[in-house]
C-alpha cells in the first residue's frame, strides 16, 4: 500500500498511544512502524524501533529480566535483514523464530507472519540447500537475545 500514509499513521499512532498511556499500543506500534521504516528504506530507523520495541517489552515483563524471549520482533528482523540482502542473517533469525514459535505453542497471526513467509520464501530462493541447511543446524540453539546483539546495532 502507500507506504507514506502508513509511516503517518504509525507516527500518530505513537503519539496518541504515548499521550493516552496505552504501553501495549505504544510497544506494538514500534514493531509495526518498523516494517514500514523497513520497506522504506530507513534501515536505521526500523533498527531502532525494533530495539525499542524490545525495551518497552522486557518493561512490561512483570518478573524484572535482562533476557529477551519475544519471537515476535524477530519477524521484523528477519525483514529487515532481507531487504538489506544479508540472506544468511535473514534465514538465521527466521529459522529462531520458527523454533521458538513451536517450543512456546504461539501461532502468528496472518498479517504478521506474513513477512516471515516472504523472508523464507527468498533465502530459499537465493541461498543454496546445504547453505540453509547449515544455517538451520547452527542455530538450533539460539536465543533472541542472541540474535539481537548480533544483528541490532
Amino acid at each position: 500500500g502507500n507506504k507514506d500514509r502508513a509511516d503517518s499513521f504509525y507516527i500518530e499512532s505513537m503519539r496518541i498511544s504515548k499521550a493516552t498511556d496505552s504501553k501495549g499500543m505504544y510497544m506494538i506500534d514500534h514493531f509495526n512502524k518498523s516494517f514500514v521504516s523497513t520497506a522504506k528504506g530507513n534501515y536505521k530507523e526500523s533498527n531502532d524501533l525494533i530495539k525499542k520495541y524490545y525495551a518497552l517489552r522486557l518493561d512490561a515483563k512483570k518478573e524484572k529480566t535482562t533476557e529477551a524471549t519475544d519471537p515476535y520482533g524477530l519477524i521484523a528482523i528477519a525483514y529487515l535483514l532481507e531487504q538489506q540482502k544479508n540472506y544468511k542473517g535473514a534465514h538465521e533469525v527466521a529459522v529462531v523464530t520458527r523454533r521458538l514459535f513451536k517450543e512456546q505453542n504461539l501461532f502468528p497471526e496472518p498479517p504478521d507472519e506474513k513477512p516471515l513467509l516472504a523472508v523464507e520464501e527468498k533465502v530459499i530462493e537465493v541461498l543454496k540447500p546445504d547453505t540453509l541447511i547449515d544455517i538451520e543446524l547452527m542455530s538450533m540453539d539460539k536465543s533472541v537475545s542472541e540474535l539481537l546483539e548480533k544483528y541490532l546495532k
